[in-house]
């Protein structure tokens, strides 16, 4: 299965965004429970 350039930086910013998104809510809920 060949992907399309177009999935593949779909797949990248998805990733890029989750990982941020991971990052950003551990950081709250430190914060949260300081």
């Amino acid at each position: 299965a060949k992907m399309s350039p177009i999935d593949f930086d779909y797949l990248g910013y998805f990733f890029l965004r989750y990982n941020e998104y991971e990052k950003n809510k551990e950081a709250s809920f430190s914060l949260a429970h300081a």
